[in-house]
Parts: structure tokens; C-alpha cells; sequence
């Protein structure tokens, strides 16, 4: 049985307490211009010091599209986790996203390469990751 909260609505992320994770859930199709970007950060790191939660799964299951300014979304999430000792996995995203995330070398698709975030298929594997 797993401890599950409603969803809140907060823009362009939901978050939701499951599993003892904080799960957000990027609602945006597209993350295309700086103003989304930061707006996307600052909601994701609002839910994180709202909920106080050091284990965080971030979902893009809708998402199409994240340009290179997206990518500073992610790592201000990052790095908030990282000041508190925090993790965060990715899923859900898409193959021209992980091209994407891979060159920047975000995540890594060789497990002997560091990267700098976890990813998993799909939201329960996330969370797995997380409580294992």
C-alpha cells in the first residue's frame, strides 16, 4: 500500500507525495523560452521546500520538447536536493529528450559513466530506485 497525497496544481508542475517521494509532474508540453524555465524551477523548488522533501521524482510524461534553457530548470533542482543532502530521479522522457540530456552529459546511458541525474522509464521505477 503506498502512502499517496492529491495532486497540487501549481502552474507548470503538479507535485504529490507517493511512497514517502515527492513526485512532480511537469504539466507543460513544450519548455522552449527562459520565462517557462524559471517559472518551472522556482514552482518545483517551492513544492520541494513546501513538502520538505529530500527524495524527488521529476515526470516528464508530457513533455515534447525542453530547449537548452530548460536544462537550468533541472539543475536548480539539483542543486537544492544537493544542499540537503537530497535525490532526484528523472523519467518519462522521450528519446529526443534523452539524446538531449545525454550530450550534455546529464545522464548517462553507460552505467560506468557518472552522471549528473538518475533516470528510470517510468514513474514506478523511480520511485523503486528511490526506497531501494
Amino acid at each position: 500500500m503506498s502512502d499517496k497525497s492529491p495532486p497540487e496544481q501549481d502552474g507548470f508542475v503538479t507535485g504529490q507525495l507517493q511512497d514517502g517521494a515527492l513526485v512532480l509532474s511537469v504539466t507543460s508540453r513544450e519548455i522552449r523560452d527562459a520565462q517557462v524555465s524559471y517559472a518551472l524551477r522556482d514552482q518545483m523548488i517551492g513544492l520541494i521546500d513546501e513538502h520538505g522533501s529530500q527524495q524527488v521524482v521529476i515526470d516528464f510524461e508530457p513533455v515534447d520538447f525542453i530547449g537548452s534553457v530548460g536544462l537550468l530548470a533541472l539543475l536548480g533542482v539539483r542543486r537544492r536536493l544537493n544542499e540537503a543532502g537530497g535525490r532526484v530521479v528523472i523519467c518519462n522522457i522521450t528519446g529526443l529528450i534523452r539524446e538531449m540530456l545525454s550530450a550534455c552529459r546529464l545522464i548517462s546511458s553507460d552505467a560506468s559513466r557518472a552522471a549528473v541525474f538518475e533516470t528510470a522509464a517510468t514513474r514506478d521505477e523511480a520511485l523503486a530506485m528511490l526506497r531501494g
